[in-house]
């Protein structure tokens, strides 16, 4: 059964995402709604947008832009790593 998200609780996670800590805003939700982990990214997800909507000076960091550094990161390894392999 769903419970509701107090005031307090969703000023706190309102507080975690506007402050990048997007994974402890998640376990908040879930603490308290007994949600499954999609529901409770998918409202986290949805708020993040809504919030940055509204308050935009709030944020520590721009959340619709893409955090592509990784996948950059996984090509420079996997590549180092096939040239060790032929090396070898």
């Amino acid at each position: 059964m769903e419970k509701k998200i107090s005031r307090e609780i969703s000023d706190k996670i309102e507080l975690l995402i506007c402050e990048g800590k997007k994974i402890e805003a998640i376990k908040e939700i879930r603490k308290v709604t007994e949600w499954g982990l999609k529901e409770s990214k998918e409202y986290a997800d949805n708020l993040t947008i809504e919030l940055y909507e509204k308050y935009p000076g709030k944020f520590k960091y721009d959340p619709t832009k893409s955090k592509g550094c990784g996948t950059a990161a996984l090509f420079f390894v996997l590549s180092i790593s096939g040239i060790f392999y032929l090396l070898v």
